[in-house]
């Protein structure tokens, strides 16, 4: 360091760039958790309803990078990757139990990304968080009909 009394960083940079990266967000976006399932004997296996966390702007970006293919019960499943940045925030999703669903976007915003819903893989860490960045997978094959 130059002088004794400085930082390359200031203590501040973190919250003064938030509004930076919050003004990218476009995207809106539901985080939930899976509900308790049920058994019917007629139905068999019911779906619980969703715990919504919360709810609000997003920035979600596709990585082609960590596309690729999985097999789950000898059917070939197409897996993308998605960075979605949310704010620091928002409540901390748990990796493989949160859902991301995107429920509208922004004008200049891909319509086809309204009601894709993506499974949250991790939540990245840093030593500057201005916004809390989730790598998610979506699972093109297993999507609710539109």
């Amino acid at each position: 360091m130059p002088f004794d009394t400085t930082t390359v960083i200031p203590p501040t940079w973190s919250e003064h760039h938030r509004p930076v990266t919050e003004g990218a967000m476009s995207a809106t976006i539901r985080l939930e958790n899976p509900g308790e399932s049920g058994w019917d004997p007629v139905n068999g296996s019911t779906p619980g309803t969703p715990t919504v966390l919360w709810s609000g702007l997003a920035r979600v970006q596709q990585n082609d990078t960590q596309s690729g293919q999985a097999d789950a019960v000898d059917q070939d499943v197409a897996l993308t990757t998605y960075l979605v940045v949310i704010p620091k925030d928002a409540p901390q999703p748990t990796a493989d139990v949160t859902s991301v669903v995107i429920t509208g976007n922004a004008e200049n915003g891909d319509p086809d990304l309204v009601g894709k819903r993506f499974t949250v893989r991790s939540v990245e860490t840093g030593s500057l968080t201005w916004e809390r960045d989730l790598t998610c997978e979506l699972d093109q094959t297993n999507q609710e009909a539109s």
